[in-house]
């Protein structure tokens, strides 16, 4: 049986560990980092959306307002009709539709004006110890200012007689858009006299001696009597226009001549009454002056063409 080798001798050290090589002072390089795509995509985007932002700001807030301003837009609007205390009437052109948050509104009566106040269907204009209310209606509910909208001045009670009123809209800046004029008649009719009858190539005009208060030409309506048959009311057209009437199928024309150019009817004004660009046919006339408020005769002159 084999014998375990002897153990080294007493007194004699062990043999020493074999030799390793020493460790080395470099190691071998990280792999370089991975992109995160994902992350820089998502910096961009939200760069890009930053930037879109900052240009609405600046247009919104800065550009648009300008532009607002330069295209400012132009309105006309139908004649004003009084009926009951109110005054109504509708917008008959305009340039360019906006949305009424871009419209302010203003009233004058008799010189005397409110403070502008921004559009809605209700607003309240206090001139002196009046407050007016101004109605606005959106006809086509398009949410814009546009041909066909409604506006209605009242005051509680009616609104004042022998006064002259402007409406006015206006635009963010207050310069004015359009304006509506009108006038609310007397309580009391005036007294007219019509002085001398003047005929001359064929035509026949008449002149006013005097009348008792000075009133608007819009106060008064004229008719105009054929041989017995009498026009529908017509109103008073400022010169160089003139008033037409048909009667019987026939047209004449009455010119006013506003002496003073005053747009009163007053003494020293005249009446001429033709034919539609021809002489007068013979017959019997009658011109008659009406009080607009109630249709009533102030005064007539009848004369006749041989």
């Amino acid at each position: 049986m084999a014998q375990p080798p002897p153990g080294p001798g007493p007194g004699v050290p062990p043999s020493a560990p074999p030799a390793y090589p020493p460790p080395s002072s470099t190691y071998p390089p990280y792999p370089p980092p991975k992109k995160d795509y994902a992350l820089i995509l998502v910096v961009v985007i939200a760069i890009a959306v930053a930037i879109v932002l900052n240009a609405a700001a600046v247009y919104f807030f800065v550009l648009a307002p300008l532009r607002v301003i330069t295209t400012r837009p132009s309105a006309t609007f139908t004649n004003v009709q009084v009926a009951n205390g109110v005054a109504s009437f509708s917008v008959l052109t305009i340039s360019a539709e906006w949305s009424p948050l871009f419209f302010l509104v203003n009233l004058q009566v008799n010189g005397a004006s409110g403070m502008p106040e921004s559009l809605f269907t209700a607003v309240s204009i206090v001139i002196g110890t009046d407050t007016y209310a101004v109605g606005y209606t959106d006809a086509d509910a398009d949410n814009g200012v546009s041909v066909g909208d409604r506006f209605q001045v009242s005051r509680a009670g009616g609104l004042p007689p022998s006064s002259s009123f402007t409406f006015s809209l206006l635009w963010t800046d207050q310069a004015v858009v359009g304006t509506a004029q009108w006038t609310t008649s007397p309580t009391v009719r005036p007294l007219i006299t019509f002085g001398g009858t003047t005929f001359a190539s064929g035509n026949v005009s008449l002149s006013v001696a005097a009348a008792s208060e000075l009133y608007d030409r819009t106060f008064y309506l004229l008719a105009l009597s054929v041989n017995g048959t009498t026009s529908s009311p017509v109103a008073i057209n400022a010169e160089p226009s003139w008033s037409t009437f048909t009667v019987s199928s026939a047209s004449y024309r009455v010119y006013w001549t506003d002496l003073a150019d005053d747009r009163f009817v007053n003494g020293g004004d005249s009446f001429l009454i033709t034919g539609d660009s021809v002489p007068l046919g013979s017959g019997d006339y009658i011109l008659h002056v009406l009080w607009k408020a109630d249709g009533a005769e102030i005064v007539f002159r009848a004369f006749a063409i041989p």
